[in-house]
């Protein structure tokens, strides 16, 4: 099982936080990190002082299935909404399972003690909450169709924590999907 998180330098005070509980939490687990801009010079330095934690290289087709859908704009002022779409990274490249949780969370228990992640088929993907309304799914017709496939979370599911296995998202599909369109379903976040 593998642990990934998304980070750069100004998220790094967060990180150190996170990885400290991590330590405690998932001690058997490497931890790797996506960064999620170039300003992860600071970053970089601290993930080498620190052992089973590596830096990932990012995607250009993960980068290239973002920056179809949002282009050039910003979730935040200065803030490229493309770049969320680094988290797919966790999907790359392997086939095991793994837990993604934002830099920013409190982990404050191994969650594995709750779920039986050794269960998990290329098919599941687990989400710790769905998302706010209009937040992921913003159209009306897009979320009663989900709502139709999953009863209750036609808005759409929170990507700050979530788990799968690495065969569950294939970039070959993901990058068939990515078209611009689909910025008209979906809402303010990727």
């Amino acid at each position: 099982m593998r642990l990934y998180t998304m980070a750069n330098d100004r998220m790094l005070p967060h990180f150190l936080r996170w990885h400290d509980l991590v330590s405690i939490f998932f001690p058997d687990l490497s931890v790797h990190v996506i960064p999620f801009n170039d300003d992860c010079d600071d970053l970089g330095t601290a993930i080498a002082q620190r052992n089973d934690v590596s830096l990932v290289t990012p995607s250009g087709r993960v980068d290239a299935i973002g920056k179809t859908i949002f282009e050039e704009e910003d979730y935040r002022p200065g803030i490229p909404s493309w770049r969320y779409f680094r988290k797919l990274n966790a999907f790359s490249d392997h086939s095991d399972p793994f837990i993604f949780m934002d830099a920013n969370t409190i982990p404050l228990c191994d969650i594995r003690l709750f779920l039986d992640f050794d269960r998990l088929s290329d098919e599941d993907i687990l989400f710790g909450q769905h998302s706010l309304p209009d937040r992921t799914v913003k159209d009306p017709i897009a979320r009663s169709y989900l709502d139709l496939l999953i009863p209750g979370h036609g808005v759409g599911f929170n990507c700050g924590w979530f788990a799968a296995t690495g065969g569950f998202l294939s970039l070959d599909c993901a990058q068939a999907m990515a078209k611009k369109t689909l910025r008209k379903i979906i809402g303010q976040a990727p």
